[in-house]
C-alpha cells in the first residue's frame, strides 16, 4: 500500500510538472504563433484581425489576454476598424490545449467600440462571418479547430453612420452589452443585448432572442425588444429622427416600446405594443396631450416579401379606442390601405373642441401612396352623428384627394345648426412657409345664434334667426392669430325671422334725438310712449337681412347692409374686427305711417327727410357685441337740416313754397313769385303771372321795412350742430 501511495504522489508530481511546462509552453506558443491565432478569429469573422499582445491568463478560469484588439471593417464600406478594444479575454479549453488544440470557449471584450456603416449597398456587418478558409501555419499543417461557445461584450460604444442621406447622420449607443452564445454561421446564436440610446444615462433598451444560421439563405428571427425612454424630448434631438417627424411636433416625457417578432425577414410575424400614457405630446394646435393621459397602440402583423398585412390595429387615447386595419406594400414608392373606425372620438382628448365634444361611428378609409414628392390618393371620413363645440351635427361625410404637398377637400358636407353645411377647399403645405388654404363654403338654413355661439360666443347673445351664406376664404398661418391678419375673401348673407336681441336701434337712436335741439323735443318721447313694443328697449324683430361683405386686414369690411322690420329700415356699410369690434355708419329710415307720427309730434324733424317724405336718420354703431351702441351721427345730421334749410331760403327769395317730397306739406305754385320770380320768369320766356289791376295811388306810399337778412345754409349747419352738441354734452359751447 506505501509503494502505491508514493508511486501515485510521483505520478501526480510529475503531471504537475508536466502542466508547468505545458503552461509554460503554452505561452511561448501563443506568443510565437500570434498570426496564426490572428487568422484563426479573422477565418471566423471573415475580416482582418490584429492585437499587440497576447499572453495565458488566469483571471476568471484558464484562457489567454489579447491586447489592443482591432478588427478591420469591410474594405467596400470603411477603412476604419469596425471593433476595437482596449483588452480581450479568450477561454480556452484546458486539456485540448495541453495537446494543442485552441478551442474557444468564451470571449469577452471589455469596452469595446463598434463602428457600422450603412451605404446605398447595404450594412458593413453583412459580411460579417464570411471570410475565406484560414491559411495553413509556417509549419505546413493544418490549423487547430477554432470554435467560439460565447461572446460577452462589456461597457461597449456603437457608432451608427447613415451614408444613404446627405448630410451623412450618426447615431451612438453607449453603455452596450452583448452575450452572444455559439457565435458562428452554421448554428443559430442565442444573444442578449442592452444599452443606453439617446443620451439616457442607464440602460434602456434590451434585446434577446435567437438569430441564425448566419450561412442560411433565410436566417431565423426570433426576438423580444424593449425600449423605456424616459425623456422623449432627447429623441427629438437625433437629426434624422427630426427630419422625419412634423416641424411643429413636440413631445416629452416617458415612451415605452414592446416588439416580439419571429420568422425570415422575408416572411416575419410581428406584434408590438407603445404606450405614451406618460409622455407630453403637441401637434401645432391641433393636438395636445398631456402627461399623464393615457396612450397606447397595439398591432400585429405578418410580412410576406415586400407587403405588411396589419389584421389588428388598435389605439387607446384616454377614454376613446380606434381599431381597424392596414395593409402596406413597400417599394418605390410604398403604398398603405387602411380602414379605421371608432364608436366614439372625445375630441378633448386630442386637445380639440370642448368636454362633451364627441365624434360618434367615425369611419376613416384610405389609400396613399408614399413618392419623394409627398403622399398621393385619398382620405374619406365618415360620421353619422356627434358633438362639436357644444353643436350637435349629423350626416357628417369629407372626401380629401392629397396631391403631394396639396389637399384637395372635394366634398364636405354635415347638418348642424338646423341648417346644411356644404363646402370644398384645398390646403397647401410649403416647406418654408406656412400652410396656404382657400375654402367654398356654403350655409343654408342653419340658426345664425348657433353659429355664433360656436365662432364668437359674445355676439350669439346679439342676434338669432335663420341663416343663408356663401364665404370664399383664402389665408395662411399656423393658428388662429397669424391667420387672423392675413385672411381674406368675399361673401354674402341673408338673415330671415331674425331678432335683435336687448337691442332697439329705432327707440335708442329716437330716445338720443330728443336732447338735439332743433329737431328733437318732447313730441319723440309721445311718439316711443304710443310704441312701446316697437320702439321700446326690448328685442326687434328682423323681417330681412342682407349683406355683402369682403374680409382684409383682419375686419369684415361689409359693403353693403340691409335690415328691414314691419317700420324702419337700416341700410348702411361699415366694418367688424374679427377680434369683436364693430364700426357701422347707417341711415335709418322710417316707414310712411311712423314718418307722420313724428313729423306731427315734432316739427323740426322735417329737416331730415329722404326724397319719399320719410324721416331718415343717420346713425353710428358702434361696440363689441352684445354691447353695441346706437347714436345720431351728428355730424351727417347738420349737414341734413343744412340741405333742407337752403331749401327754405331759396324759397324766400324765390318766393315760392319749395317743393318738398311726396306727403311733406301743401304742394309747390306752379309760377314762381316775388321779384326774383319774375326774372327768373322772364329769362325763361314765361308770361308773368296775372296781376290785379293797379289802384289809383291816392298818396305817396311810404318806404317798405327793409326785410331781415336769410341766414345762410352754413350759418343754420353751424348752429344745429352747436345746439345739438350743447344738447348731448352739456353746458355751453362757443
Amino acid at each position: 500500500m506505501r509503494k502505491v501511495l508514493i508511486v501515485g504522489l510521483l505520478l501526480f508530481v510529475g503531471l504537475a510538472a508536466a502542466m508547468v511546462v505545458a503552461f509554460r509552453n503554452l505561452d511561448v506558443y501563443l506568443t510565437e504563433n500570434r498570426e496564426l491565432v490572428s487568422a484563426q478569429v479573422a477565418d471566423v469573422l471573415g475580416r482582418d484581425v490584429h492585437f499587440e499582445s497576447v499572453a495565458v491568463s488566469w483571471s476568471g478560469g484558464f484562457g489567454v489576454r489579447v491586447e489592443a484588439l482591432r478588427i478591420g471593417d469591410d474594405p467596400a464600406f470603411s477603412d476604419e476598424d469596425f471593433l476595437s478594444a482596449d483588452a480581450v479575454d479568450v477561454r480556452v479549453g484546458l486539456l485540448p490545449a495541453l495537446f494543442g488544440r485552441v478551442e474557444v470557449g468564451r470571449v469577452i471584450l471589455r469596452a469595446p467600440r463598434v463602428f457600422v456603416t450603412q451605404t446605398p449597398s447595404g450594412l458593413s456587418t453583412d459580411s460579417l462571418g464570411g471570410g475565406a478558409p484560414a491559411a495553413e501555419s509556417e509549419t505546413g499543417g493544418a490549423p487547430p479547430a477554432l470554435g467560439i461557445a460565447l461572446l460577452n461584450l462589456r461597457d461597449g460604444a456603437l457608432r451608427f453612420v447613415d451614408r444613404t442621406v446627405e448630410p451623412a447622420v450618426t447615431l451612438e449607443i453607449e453603455q452596450l452589452d452583448v452575450r452572444a452564445s455559439e457565435l458562428g454561421v452554421v448554428e443559430p446564436v442565442d444573444f442578449d443585448l442592452s444599452a443606453a440610446l439617446f443620451g439616457a444615462p442607464d440602460q434602456n433598451l434590451t434585446v434577446s432572442g435567437t438569430l441564425g444560421p448566419l450561412a442560411s439563405d433565410a436566417p431565423q428571427l426570433d426576438v423580444d425588444l424593449a425600449l423605456d425612454l424616459a425623456a422623449l424630448e432627447q429623441v427629438l434631438r437625433v437629426p434624422f429622427l427630426r427630419a422625419l417627424l412634423p416641424e411643429d411636433l413636440a413631445a416629452s416625457g416617458r415612451l415605452s416600446v414592446d416588439v416580439e417578432a419571429g420568422g425570415t425577414l422575408a416572411d416575419l410575424t410581428f406584434a408590438a405594443r407603445v404606450d405614451a400614457s406618460g409622455a407630453a405630446l403637441s401637434l401645432g394646435e391641433s393636438i395636445d396631450k398631456p402627461a399623464g393621459t393615457r396612450l397606447e397602440v397595439a398591432l400585429e402583423g405578418t410580412k410576406r416579401g415586400d407587403r405588411v398585412a396589419i389584421p389588428s390595429l388598435h389605439v387607446t387615447l384616454d377614454d376613446t379606442r380606434v381599431s381597424g386595419s392596414a395593409d402596406v406594400v413597400l417599394g418605390e414608392p410604398t403604398r398603405v390601405v387602411c380602414d379605421l373606425g371608432s364608436d366614439a372620438v372625445e375630441l378633448a382628448a386630442f386637445g380639440a373642441g370642448e368636454a362633451g365634444d364627441v365624434v360618434r361611428k367615425l369611419s376613416v378609409k384610405a389609400e396613399v401612396t408614399l413618392p419623394e414628392s409627398g403622399p398621393h390618393g385619398s382620405i374619406v371620413l365618415r360620421s353619422p352623428d356627434g358633438r362639436v363645440r357644444g353643436a350637435d351635427y349629423t350626416s357628417f361625410a369629407v372626401d380629401v384627394k392629397l396631391r403631394g404637398q396639396r389637399y384637395e377637400i372635394e366634398s364636405l358636407t354635415a347638418n348642424a345648426f338646423d341648417g346644411t353645411l356644404r363646402g370644398s377647399g384645398r390646403v397647401e403645405l410649403r416647406p418654408d412657409a406656412a400652410p396656404r388654404f382657400d375654402f367654398d363654403t356654403q350655409l343654408s338654413g342653419m340658426r345664425i345664434e348657433s353659429l355664433l355661439e360656436m365662432v364668437a360666443g359674445r355676439a350669439a347673445r346679439l342676434l338669432n334667426g335663420n341663416i343663408d351664406a356663401r364665404v370664399d376664404l383664402n389665408g395662411s398661418g399656423n393658428g388662429w392669430e397669424q391667420i387672423r391678419q392675413v385672411i381674406t375673401g368675399a361673401g354674402e348673407l341673408r338673415l330671415s325671422d331674425g331678432v335683435l336681441k336687448d337691442f332697439n336701434p329705432a327707440g335708442d337712436t329716437l330716445r338720443a334725438l330728443m336732447v338735439i335741439p332743433g329737431v328733437g323735443g318732447s313730441g319723440i318721447g309721445r311718439v316711443l310712449e304710443a310704441h312701446p313694443e316697437l320702439l321700446g328697449r326690448g328685442d326687434t324683430r328682423i323681417d330681412d337681412l342682407v349683406s355683402h361683405f369682403e374680409i382684409r386686414q383682419g375686419w369684415l369690411q361689409v359693403r353693403e347692409l340691409v335690415v328691414r322690420t314691419t317700420q324702419y329700415v337700416l341700410n348702411g356699410a361699415g366694418r367688424y374686427s374679427l377680434a369683436g369690434e364693430l364700426d357701422f355708419k347707417m341711415a335709418l329710415v322710417f316707414g310712411e305711417q311712423l314718418s307722420q307720427e313724428l313729423l306731427a309730434a315734432e316739427p323740426g324733424l322735417r329737416y331730415i327727410r329722404n326724397r319719399d317724405g320719410r324721416v331718415a336718420l343717420p346713425v353710428a354703431l358702434r361696440g363689441a357685441p352684445p354691447k353695441v351702441a346706437v347714436v345720431p351721427d351728428v355730424s351727417k345730421l347738420a349737414g341734413n337740416v343744412a340741405r333742407e334749410a337752403l331749401m327754405d331760403v331759396l324759397g324766400d327769395a324765390l318766393g315760392v313754397e319749395p317743393a318738398r317730397p311726396e306727403g311733406a306739406g301743401a304742394p309747390a305754385p306752379a309760377q314762381p313769385g316775388g321779384l326774383l320770380g319774375g326774372i327768373l320768369g322772364e329769362a325763361l320766356g314765361q308770361e308773368p303771372a296775372p296781376q290785379p289791376p293797379a289802384a289809383e295811388p291816392e298818396r305817396e306810399p311810404e318806404p317798405a321795412p327793409t326785410p331781415e337778412r336769410a341766414p345762410t345754409p352754413e350759418e343754420v349747419g353751424s348752429e344745429l350742430l352747436r345746439q345739438g352738441l350743447e344738447g348731448l354734452l352739456g353746458g355751453q359751447r362757443n
